[in-house]
């Protein structure tokens, strides 16, 4: 009778295991998947006036405001030898932006995603803007380009009208102020470039409420695992990537929009991202192998941990993969690593201790956790990437060794 009851259990444990097993497959990728969005939700402005709070907020977020013509009043500076102050523009006729021709390229740094989870960047930005004098009289205009917020230094920082730079152009911290006679109907070519350093993102606010005659912003992106245009982002014309290189191309006629052009460099969240991997397909392989463990301990040292010991512990052992993505929202994906893994480690050995005994729990647990959620995610993780041939090695060899070791307590010397 304990027989056939020992049975049903071992049966109601296993299939108990493979339905927990079944779950946990299918939520996984759906809370990954929702984390991620969460994070974008939260990291990604929905206006261009939140942009700005932002950008207050946190430097970090590189921001570029479409021209201003016939501004007010614009910040120069050693105009009347009085340093910096606001003089008001001199506009005589009506003028605006008709055509805008933008090219940026971000190339950016090789990923330290385990020291800082910021993505750096070169920016190289050259925009042809097309001004109309839209009035039947001459007269003078405005050209005011501002430079990103909170920004340090900038270089290579130039204005041409044509292929020249023109006299009446004044440079400052804030941005480009240039003004010049305009004839009736007369369109002028400016060209504006710098280079700048950036993290995380780029943003180019488009003037709204007023139509463009013609949009072509192309947007490059050297050197990104991944990308994700913001919520407020015009729909690009086409998003392609070539190796390591990303391609997004805006080209628009006749436009009127009230959303902006944007990109996010993704980081290179690796460990979550591969955990999220193992959870989805390398756990059905580690998981028997941590009970195979458990049971071998269990059974040299002859004490009972019971169908439902079992089916917590992997429960215990399941958390620790989707652990991690969800940690690194607030912290680095190293160090999201790590908690997690001391977190449920800590679990699994004070339940063990509970059943059977914390010498058993030392003896037994920490060294298959320290392979199966430790050497081995992080080798599949590329964590480390020169060390992940011997992180896989290292993790072989103590479960083999750990294995014979433990099978060799539980026999009995034969007799010759």
């Amino acid at each position: 009778m304990s027989s056939t009851r020992q049975t049903s259990n071992t049966i109601l444990t296993a299939i108990g295991i493979i339905l927990l097993v079944g779950i946990f497959l299918g939520l996984i990728p759906k809370i990954a998947t929702r984390t991620e969005m969460k994070r974008q939700i939260r990291r990604v402005p929905i206006s261009s006036g939140e942009v700005e709070q932002s950008m207050a907020r946190n430097s970090k977020i590189l921001f570029q405001e479409a021209p201003a013509i016939n501004k007010s009043a614009v910040p120069t500076s050693n105009l009347s030898g009085e340093g910096d102050k606001m003089f008001p523009a001199r506009p005589t006729v009506t003028a605006g932006v008709e055509e805008t021709d933008v090219t940026v390229v971000l190339t950016g740094d090789n990923p330290t995603e385990l020291k800082n989870p910021d993505r750096a960047y070169n920016a190289d930005f050259t925009a042809d803007y097309a001004v109309k004098n839209r009035m039947r009289v001459g007269g003078e205009v405005s050209f005011y380009f501002p430079f990103p917020p909170n920004l340090g230094t900038l270089s290579e920082v130039e204005l041409l009208v044509g292929n020249s730079e023109p006299e009446n152009v004044e440079y400052n911290m804030e941005g480009i102020t240039f003004w010049d006679n305009f004839k009736a109907g007369e369109e002028k070519k400016i060209k504006v470039r710098y280079q700048v350093r950036g993290m995380n993102s780029f943003h180019y606010g488009l003037e709204h409420g007023r139509r463009l005659r013609r949009l072509a912003f192309k947007l490059t992106v050297k050197g990104a695992e991944d990308i994700r245009l913001p919520a407020d982002c015009l729909v690009p014309t086409s998003k392609e990537k070539k190796g390591n290189t990303w391609e997004v191309v805006w080209n628009k006629s006749k436009l009127i929009t009230s959303s902006n052009i944007g990109v996010d460099l993704v980081p290179k969240r690796v460990l979550p991202a591969k955990l999220s991997q193992l959870a989805s397909g390398w756990v059905v392989l580690l998981l028997p192998f941590f009970l195979i463990s458990i049971w071998l301990g269990a059974r040299s040292r002859e004490v009972k941990i019971g169908g439902l010991g079992y089916f917590f512990l992997s429960l215990g052992f399941l958390i620790f993969f989707p652990l991690p993505n969800l940690v690194s929202e607030v912290l680095t994906p190293f160090v999201s690593f790590i908690l997690s893994f001391v977190l449920v480690l800590i679990v699994i050995i004070i339940y063990l201790s509970r059943l059977v005994g914390l010498k058993f729990a030392m003896s037994y647990a920490v060294i298959p956790m320290g392979v199966l959620c430790g050497l081995f995610p992080l080798a599949i993780g590329s964590v480390f990437p020169k060390l992940s041939s011997i992180f896989v090695v290292i993790g072989i060899v103590l479960l083999f060794a750990y294995f014979m070791v433990v099978s060799a307590k539980g026999g009995r010397e034969v007799p010759l």
